[in-house]
């Protein structure tokens, strides 16, 4: 037959200790405490982790346009206008027609402010690939972009998109679109990386023997 093994309130209580039961009671409030604080930051981090996710689809859509690349015409300018400054927009990019199969194109998106200043926001390649490993087939494709511009000016700025290096022989037409006033979903990461190590350690320290 086993033995349970005895607890230390059971001791303290046998040996009739009250300072030492004391002590324990003291031990096991503070780590139900440390336990809810560390269920309570865990629950902020996953919050923080949901606001990110919101955050990285906000936005004010400015425009929508589609436009059409090739050899012949490799780039086009969208005008776009800024009402305020110093607030991030959002810059996405979609691949809207067919590639070959095998096949990529590099897209390059800037904009020009005002001033004329010229800054590059990112280029996209879209590609679609097939191949075999270990016997099976896989077919793999991207055909979306994002990236995140701080317009310093107000005004009519430019959004220059260029094709870049490419092995189609078709048309590559894209749809860029602009949103102002995006919500930087960073700022809610580091929360919740702050609030889940928060709570990690302060589980840690509720659930130690």
């Amino acid at each position: 037959m086993k033995v349970p093994p005895l607890q230390n309130a059971a001791v303290a209580a046998a040996l009739n200790d009250p300072a030492w039961g004391k002590q324990l009671a003291q031990q096991t409030q503070a780590a139900k405490i440390n336990q809810t604080i560390g269920v309570m930051a865990l629950v902020f981090a996953v919050i923080g982790v949901v606001l990110a996710l919101v955050a990285n689809g906000t936005g004010e859509l400015l425009i929508s346009q589609e436009i059409t690349l090739n050899a012949a015409a490799p780039a086009a300018s969208i005008p776009i206008n800024f009402a305020q400054s110093d607030r991030p927009a959002l810059v996405r990019l979609w691949l809207t027609s067919a590639i070959a199969l095998n096949s990529y194109a590099e897209v390059e998106v800037s904009v020009i402010s005002p001033d004329e200043s010229e800054t590059f926001i990112f280029e996209k390649e879209f590609w679609y690939e097939t191949g075999i490993d270990e016997g099976e087939r896989w077919t793999e494709r991207d055909d979306y972009g994002t990236e995140i511009f701080v317009p310093h000016q107000t005004g009519e700025h430019d959004v220059e998109v260029m094709l870049g290096e490419n092995n189609v022989t078709d048309n590559v037409v894209v749809t860029v679109g602009v949103y102002q006033n995006h919500i930087l979903p960073l700022f809610f990461l580091i929360y919740a990386l702050v609030a889940g190590l928060i709570g990690g350690v302060f589980l840690f320290l509720g659930l130690r023997r």
